[in-house]
């Protein structure tokens, strides 16, 4: 018995187990449609051989809804689904992203451009934690992704790094940004985790942001506020010159008294 068929008959058995009646919960399964197109984003079960086979994975179908054409068909390792985002959204006039995920982690966003006809434009690996991508007042498409670094300490730390969408590039693709249009997303994401109050269990990712959010005088005060708040042994100072590669130097801007 195929890995395929043994599923089906499992779900057979569940469906009567103790003489109840179950119903079977349907294929998870997003569509929109925008511009004269159904996009799509669709559970299946793989079944050419290989380490998937008889696995649920996913399908982006897009057609044209004029003549019911297909536009643009794949088939993915990643099941739809988005988290709280939502699994295909419009981004902007003229962008659609398609949200998968492989088991509850690892979310992925494809973008895809509208005009002509939908073409894929860029994707973006979110790891565990999905986050809206905003069209911000720079024209820029902008989002937050948390990126897990352990610098030998105990526990996962999650690092915000906003990334912005290169499109004046021959290749386009999401990349790091700290420039002064990513700056409010920074700050945005400093005062969540403020509000979550677990300053012990939270102080690197909150210095972090403070620090890309290009305030000195800022962060400088939130700084202090926040060693107030920590054990004697926590020494800021000292951690921040043991920011995430990328980030930009905090160590040759002291805060005042320092």
């Amino acid at each position: 018995m195929t890995k395929a068929s043994a599923l089906s008959v499992l779900r057979c058995v569940l469906a009567v187990v103790g003489g109840m009646t179950a119903i079977a919960a349907p294929a998870q399964e997003a569509s929109l449609v925008l511009a004269g197109y159904q996009f799509a984003y669709r559970e299946r079960i793989e079944t050419a051989p290989g380490d998937l086979h008889g696995e649920t994975t996913g399908q982006i179908v897009i057609t044209r809804l004029d003549g019911n054409d297909t536009v643009y068909l794949e088939r993915t390792h990643l099941r739809p689904g988005c988290g709280s985002e939502p699994t295909i959204a419009p981004i902007g006039p003229d962008v659609v992203a398609l949200c998968g995920h492989q088991g509850g982690r690892h979310y992925t966003r494809k973008l895809f451009r509208l005009a002509p006809r939908p073409v894929p434009l860029a994707q973006i690996d979110y790891f565990d934690t999905p986050a809206a991508i905003t069209v911000d007042p720079d024209g820029k498409l902008r989002t937050r992704v948390l990126r897990r670094d352990l610098f030998g300490l105990p526990g996962p730390v999650y690092f915000p790094f906003v990334h912005v969408l290169n499109d004046g590039m021959v290749v386009q693709a999401f990349a790091p940004d700290f420039s002064a249009g990513a700056r409010p997303h920074y700050l945005d994401y400093y005062q969540e985790l403020k509000r979550q109050a677990q300053p012990a269990l939270r102080y690197r990712e909150m210095a972090a942001a403070l620090v890309a959010t290009g305030n000195t005088a800022f962060a400088c005060r939130e700084l202090a506020a926040l060693q107030r708040a920590l054990p004697a042994t926590v020494d800021l100072a000292a951690w921040l010159r043991e920011l995430p590669a990328a980030y930009p130097a905090f160590e040759g801007q002291p805060c005042p008294g320092h």
